[in-house]
């Protein structure tokens, strides 16, 4: 197969229901869909960035930019017909960038992947179970986030939320440790006195802080901490496992297999986040899971706010396929509610194959199209 066209498209489809963390106040969707287009339009590939500058470093102008100006070069002159070639790109791809200086690149690089995959299971006519596979699991416990909004206006949230069954919660902490304990003790009197209670920090308390803060919360049956002090702070997460007693989960420190390994050696987590945007697609996804499971750690999926069915058609076949994977976390549908038109259960010919997406154009924002032979020519809307 050969890529003859590539098409960026910015989606912004309004969240029914804010999203507050502690990094910002999220409001809509801000993804960069990707269309690779092979064989003279005969067969379309869709991928999905979902970029976070505070986590890998890119934005949507620098995933737009990177793909008219890096990538593009690259996927014109390959042929894809296998997924083993389709690592060969995406390992050639990466390291242009980094022959250029190139470190904010693992979001773009993504949805490349997921589109070289898409495309693949269109043309074998397998989905994307096919080409990850085996299937290990059959299903897999899901968990939600708690956002850092007022409990007053949590309450439809509530509701959804015990319909749906779900006993595994992440809830987001802030800085007042009083406010932080009422929010977890809230959480198990709303929906259920026996779900499990993850906290999450986005890396924003110091090492004596993080400390303070888990062990005044340790007594209401917390299972878990993620990421309580800086991506960086590879001692600290240590400190925290060896005084605390608690599981530790690696989100914002592990982007990279290079990430995974230093994790590993420096003995400072018991999980796992793998979040696809953020790692670099699937197959690299798969190589931390792999490596993860090699040496006894769990993996957890996540999900960065407000992907859409594309990313997470993706993280569906991944749950149910990468080794050692013990919670799947994708609560972006409940903010979209049934406004999302993106569709990842069937194309309008009704079949199942790669991710399985029925993408409707004209709810996305065109900011970028390139033709083969010619990288340069860029239309912009």
């Amino acid at each position: 197969m050969k890529i003859n066209g590539l098409n960026l498209f910015q989606c912004r489809t309004p969240f029914v229901l804010p999203f507050e963390s502690p990094h910002l106040k999220r409001s809509a969707a801000e993804s960069v869909l990707v269309e690779l287009v092979f064989d003279l339009g005969r067969l379309s590939g869709w991928g999905e960035s979902s970029p976070r500058f505070y986590v890998t470093g890119e934005t949507v102008e620098s995933v737009c930019r990177l793909f008219q100006e890096i990538f593009a070069p690259r996927l014109f002159e390959a042929k894809i017909e296998s997924t083993e070639a389709a690592a060969v790109l995406l390992q050639q791809i990466e390291d242009d960038c980094q022959a250029k200086g190139i470190r904010a690149y693992l979001s773009a690089l993504g949805a490349c992947d997921l589109a070289l995959l898409d495309a693949l299971g269109e043309k074998n006519a397998v989905p994307l179970t096919g080409l990850l596979g085996p299937t290990l699991r059959s299903d897999i416990p899901r968990s939600l986030s708690i956002p850092l909004l007022p409990i007053s206006k949590l309450a439809g949230f509530v509701q959804t939320v015990r319909n749906l069954k779900i006993m595994d919660f992440k809830v987001l902490m802030q800085s007042n440790p009083e406010e932080n304990r009422r929010r977890v003790e809230w959480v198990r009197e709303a929906i259920d006195p026996f779900v499990r209670i993850r906290i999450e920090a986005n890396g924003k308390w110091p090492l004596n802080e993080a400390l303070r803060q888990i062990r005044y919360l340790k007594d209401t049956g917390i299972c878990g901490v993620e990421q309580p002090v800086a991506a960086g702070d590879l001692a600290g997460l240590r400190t925290i496992r060896e005084e605390t007693g608690l599981p530790v989960i690696a989100d914002e420190s592990l982007c990279s297999y290079h990430q995974a390994e230093a994790l590993i050696e420096a003995g400072a987590c018991d999980i796992m986040n793998i979040k696809i945007s953020k790692c670099g697609g699937l197959l690299r996804s798969r190589r931390i899971a792999d490596l993860a499971h090699r040496h006894g750690l769990a993996c957890q999926i996540g999900t960065h706010v407000g992907e859409t069915p594309l990313l997470a058609s993706a993280g569906d076949s991944f749950a149910i396929t990468a080794p050692g994977v013990t919670l799947y976390e994708n609560g972006s549908p409940l903010l979209f509610g049934a406004q999302m038109k993106t569709g990842k259960l069937g194309t309008s010919n009704g079949n199942k194959w790669g991710l399985g997406a029925e993408v409707i154009k004209e709810e996305l924002v065109q900011v970028g199209a390139l033709h083969a032979p010619s990288a340069r020519t860029v239309r912009r809307g």
